[in-house]
């Protein structure tokens, strides 16, 4: 048995471990707030399992036999994902309230109300909240923004005085997010009248084909710019396979710059480097940025795609003048953008450090639960100037 399936059986043990403690809790929670009818309670537990385990189920039914009934399933668990996250949030502060209570009385029992009545009435009131959230998230997810952002660049790109750029990242193509969605960005983009489209990473949810995701390949190739269409890779593209996801990619019309440069038009450089999950998912180092530019002008503006925002020092040192990342979904939902906080040095919006500037997308898409709470999907469209410095 190979380290890499070790450690995916330990992950996933530890995962399903963590997975259904927590399922077991809130639906335990919601069980004690249900009246003692019998048969409303096996109804309860049986959906409540159902609507719990649908995601993992579907996934493991897409491999297997992809179809209506694997995506129904995939949408099912994918909203319980966004529940499940709220009421784990809403019900730790309760049962704390509840614990300190229980040892200091200060909700005396004197008032005279039926401890099973407040069960429900609060069981109703936290399904209502968080159901609520969740449909205002799913909308919110739904509605694609336009990101404007202007910045000049101190360095001369031939002839060329201005660039617009339309970047994305973080689609995340598959069951949730699909063509319909996807149309809608294409025809935003294609409004811009961009000069370059860029894609920054995980592009794919799942393993899409060319042969049986026409139509998703047909509303790629449907986007135009002047000097092109190209992306780096995200842990996504890694994670179904990189071949595969190379291939879909290729099909689309799209150019895939995996650790390498071009030089476009004689007037600027864009570079794409793998995702920094390359390793774990290939066992192969990415390339150095200073390798990837060693045979590149670096006197012409330098534009650089990275989807994770790790280790932005390095971008900085190697003279970029832009670099675009994604992968961080800005926490995609409250308050899960305060961890993102912690974990990046940059986790959303645009930045500066001596001569390099940085934008970290919160993505166009979403990933598991199909709603944002606190954050937007959002497509950058980006005006540079080159010759001025933007401070």
């Amino acid at each position: 048995m190979s380290s890499r399936t070790v450690s995916f059986f330990i992950f996933f043990s530890m995962f399903l471990t963590v997975y259904g403690s927590a399922n077991y809790y809130i639906i335990k929670r919601g069980w004690q707030c249900l009246p003692d009818i019998t048969r409303l309670k096996r109804a309860y537990i049986v959906l409540a399992l159902i609507w719990a385990f649908s995601y993992l189920t579907g996934r493991i039914l897409e491999n297997l036999s992809p179809g209506f009934m694997a995506n129904t399933l995939i949408w099912i668990g994918s909203s319980w994902l966004g529940f499940m996250a709220y009421f784990f949030m809403i019900l730790i502060p309760l049962d704390i309230v509840r614990l300190f209570n229980h040892r200091f009385h200060f909700f005396p029992e004197s008032w005279g109300v039926n401890p099973r009545k407040i069960r429900l009435i609060t069981g109703c009131i936290v399904f209502g909240t968080v159901a609520m959230a969740n449909l205002y998230g799913y909308i919110n997810a739904c509605h694609v923004r336009l990101k404007p952002l202007d910045i000049a660049i101190d360095k001369r790109a031939g002839s060329l005085k201005k660039l617009r750029i339309v970047f994305a990242s973080d689609i995340h193509l598959g069951t949730i997010v699909g063509e319909k969605r996807l149309k809608r960005m294409a025809e935003m983009m294609n409004e811009q009248d961009p000069d370059l489209v860029l894609f920054g990473g995980d592009i794919v949810d799942e393993g899409l084909h060319p042969e049986t995701h026409r139509e998703i390949t047909e509303i790629l190739k449907s986007i135009n710019a002047r000097y092109g269409v190209f992306a780096s890779t995200g842990n996504h593209e890694l994670i179904v396979g990189i071949e595969k996801s190379q291939a879909f990619i290729a099909a689309s019309g799209i150019r895939l710059l995996r650790d390498e440069a071009v030089t476009v038009d004689g007037s600027f450089v864009l570079a794409g480097r793998e995702d920094a999950s390359f390793r774990r998912f290939t066992e192969k180092n990415r390339k150095s940025l200073e390798k990837i530019l060693e045979k590149t002008d670096l006197n012409l503006p330098l534009i650089l795609m990275d989807h994770t925002p790790y280790t932005l020092s390095e971008a900085e040192e190697t003279g970029v003048d832009l670099q675009l990342s994604g992968h961080t979904h800005n926490g995609q939902m409250w308050p899960f953008n305060y961890i993102t906080g912690l974990i990046f040095e940059q986790d959303w919006g645009r930045w500066r450090r001596s001569d390099t500037l940085y934008y970290v997308s919160c993505g166009a898409g979403v990933w598991g639960p199909p709603v944002r709470i606190g954050s937007y999907p959002e497509i950058v469209v980006i005006n540079v100037t080159f010759g001025g410095i933007d401070r």
